[in-house]
């Protein structure tokens, strides 16, 4: 729940305000704790006691996508916390633009302003709009700098004659009954803000499902972007600010951003459907037998549909080419592993298990109806071995066997998992 108008002027002018958050940040607010937490709030508080703990709260949630100091002091609720576009993205965003001249941009749905301080830290121009005042006011004290007013996004607003910066917009893709699937659905719908722009390029965010097909009307990019193995969202581009490498390919290029964040330290390894080194086929003709390890790509790479441009990239192959695993006998950095110990039909699993000893076990299902809970019950294993099995399907269902394999179907991959190595 967001603050009310009297709220946040308490908490940004009160004398007693820096105490109150102080010690409001002293206290768990946990589930359980919270009736007892907003009790003490109260006491000393009053009425003020719900927004002290709502800040508090916020700023927690905010940690996890802003650096400490920043969010120390992040003005923000709940929702805006849990909805807003962790830096690390919002600046590969704004570094994008950066690279391509861009000099003005514009946020839309700047809520409580993550996108506006990195398109100042990438030395832009920008300005920022919101629906809801309260937000704009808090965007205003994080990005005290930066133009913000109160607008629907939809509301184009006079800027230096003949600049037309670069529109960046968030629809909202969740109401009061869950999450909205189609982007007309959206607020504000998708169609409109294109419409809305004529003569401006847009950067437009969608989950990072988004159906590709639904964009080629507008867009000529997409990336996909995922932080810690997290597909956090995908962003759509209109063609001028398509990356100048996919600028001579047809339809709709497609990058798979893979952003690696630890402490101040953060790695971008992009995948992009227009690298002209890899060759596809040849990574589809090669799948089959496992080489020594398996392994699962990122959730952008497998979003944005570039499991084999990385099985090329990285001289891998696939375990089935209809499948998102990859297989080879090495280990791209920062990947998490299985080393393949044995290959079994899935009923020979538990035979093969009691040999090897195992009792705890991790099940990977891919491809097939197997459900890993009832699996693991049914094998009722006992030993003190660990290990971890990747389950999958084979083939089509009714196909003919594989050259030098098992036959098609569902198969069970033994495997020790191998812990990611350090980039």
């Amino acid at each position: 729940m967001s603050f009310s108008f009297e709220e946040l002027q308490w908490l940004q002018s009160s004398t007693d305000a820096d105490a109150a958050i102080a010690q409001g940040s002293e206290l768990e607010l946990s589930q359980r704790s919270v009736v007892a937490d907003t009790a003490t709030l109260r006491k000393a508080w009053g009425d003020n006691a719900r927004a002290v703990g709502e800040l508090v709260e916020a700023r927690r949630i905010a940690a996890a996508k802003l650096p400490g100091e920043l969010a120390a002091g992040w003005w923000t609720d709940k929702d805006a916390a849990q909805q807003s576009t962790p830096l690390a993205v919002a600046r590969f965003r704004a570094r994008h633009l950066a690279s391509l001249g861009v000099e003005v941009a514009r946020d839309v749905t700047c809520s409580v302003g993550t996108e506006l301080v990195a398109l100042q830290e990438a030395r832009l121009t920008c300005t920022g709009s919101d629906i809801d005042p309260v937000r704009v006011a808090m965007a205003r004290k994080n990005c005290p700098d930066i133009e913000v007013r109160v607008a629907d996004a939809l509301e184009s607003w006079e800027g230096e004659p003949g600049v037309h910066p670069v529109i960046l917009a968030d629809p909202a893709r969740r109401n009061s009954s869950g999450r909205i699937h189609r982007l007309e659905d959206m607020q504000p719908p998708v169609g409109a803000l294109v419409v809305a722009y004529p003569g401006h390029e847009l950067m437009v965010k969608l989950a990072p499902g988004v159906d590709f097909a639904e964009l080629e009307d507008w867009a000529g990019q997409v990336d996909v972007i995922s932080v810690d193995g997290q597909a956090k969202e995908a962003c759509a581009l209109t063609a001028g600010l398509v990356s100048p490498e996919a600028r001579d390919n047809e339809g709709l290029a497609r990058r798979a951003v893979v952003i690696r964040a630890s402490g101040q330290d953060e790695s971008v390894d992009i995948v992009a459907s227009w690298e002209p080194e890899l060759a596809e086929e040849d990574v589809a003709a090669r799948a089959g037998q496992p080489g020594r390890y398996i392994m699962e790509p990122d959730a952008a790479i497998i979003r944005a549909g570039l499991v084999r441009h990385f099985a090329a990239r990285e001289g891998l192959w696939l375990v089935d080419p209809n499948l998102a695993y990859v297989t080879g006998n090495h280990i791209p950095a920062g990947m998490r592993a299985f080393e393949v110990l044995d290959t079994v039909p899935v009923k020979q699993l538990r035979k093969a298990l009691q040999q090897r000893g195992v009792g705890k076990l991790e099940i990977l299902v891919r491809g097939a109806d197997i459900n890993p809970d009832q699996l693991r019950a049914k094998l009722k294993l006992k030993g003190k071995g660990e290990a971890t099995v990747v389950i999958a399907r084979l083939g089509e269902r009714n196909s003919t066997p594989r050259g030098g394999g098992l036959s098609s179907g569902v198969v069970a991959y033994i495997c020790r998992a191998v812990a990611p190595e350090k980039h």
